[in-house]
């Protein structure tokens, strides 16, 4: 059920957390705001109740500049900054502690997506003109290997995501209905059709299947290696509800799916768990404060 806390004007008890929706209660008990839904696989709520899927893990940083491509080294990560002629990679420590960046404009303009290869880092562009991917170490210095994914045999006039399988790259494109795979010395393996999801805007490997997160409708979709789509999705639009869904990797510490958010300038982190909460924001008819609901 809902209970209202009528104790200001908003209706926002003390220590409430207006990012997260979470109310602890002075006697223990942990209480969501209606409007927000987090993923309760935290021993913090024991008592939560839910369906088991992927949902908010209750984690954000904000970045600098506009997020687009995100890459998970292990340790930290590494998201892909292009904000007005800005073409960097910034680095942050898995709390989302900002440690440094690089640019990346020299080979990369206009960049979006960004994989780890378990040695370097992968960043690639998107735009006409620029169909490639460029290998950097985490220092960001450019190894002077690249992917040129508009050359033969693809002929690719874009692509919308790469991740890395454990052994080789793999791109996608949505508007070819293709996905290629390449050594990391960049050298052509394969590629092969398949049922691509629309509005792809990025794509990463979780050690069995992809995830590819979508722009509308703003969701991420599980597929197989064979690209295949599971059926297997969650929204994410409660926590990007505007801006633009853009780039995802999967922190394999935590395994967490990690989306950026352009124009949203934050990264928000989606773990497989007990989902609770309500997306609706709902308020009590009587006094018309909003309503919360106890989750532990």
């Amino acid at each position: 059920g809902y209970f209202p806390f009528i104790v200001s004007s908003t209706g926002d008890p003390t220590g409430y957390d207006s990012t997260t929706g979470l109310y602890t209660h002075p006697d223990g008990t942990f209480w969501l705001k209606s409007g927000f839904r987090i993923n309760s696989s935290s021993t913090l709520y024991p008592s939560a109740t839910g369906v088991i899927g992927y949902g908010y893990d209750n984690f954000t940083f904000a970045t600098t500049q506009e997020a687009n491509g995100v890459a998970f080294d292990g340790t930290d990560y590494f998201i892909v900054i292009n904000d007005s002629g800005i073409n960097i990679v910034s680095q942050y420590t898995s709390a989302g502690v900002y440690i440094t960046g690089f640019f990346v404009s020299p080979q990369t303009p206009s960049p979006k997506y960004a994989a780890f290869d378990g040695t370097n880092l992968w960043v690639g562009s998107g735009n006409v003109g620029n169909i490639k991917a460029y290998a950097y170490t985490t220092a960001g210095v450019y190894t002077g290997t690249s992917i040129d994914l508009a050359a033969s045999p693809l002929f690719w006039p874009n692509f919308q995501g790469m991740a890395y399988d454990g052994t080789n790259l793999v791109f996608i494109s949505t508007n070819n209905n293709e996905i290629a795979t390449f050594t990391t010395a960049g050298v052509y393996v394969s590629n092969s059709s398949i049922t691509t999801p629309s509005s792809a805007n990025g794509m990463t490997y979780d050690g069995t299947n992809f995830w590819v997160v979508r722009s509308s409708p703003r969701t991420v979709d599980e597929m197989t290696p064979a690209g295949v789509l599971t059926g297997n999705s969650f929204d994410i639009s409660i926590e990007i509800p505007t801006q633009t869904p853009m780039g995802i990797g999967y922190n394999s510490t935590t395994s967490q799916l990690v989306v950026g958010s352009s124009g949203g300038d934050a990264v928000f982190a989606y773990k497989y768990g007990k989902v609770v909460g309500d997306p609706v924001a709902r308020t009590d008819t009587d006094s018309a404060q909003p309503l919360f609901t106890r989750i532990g």
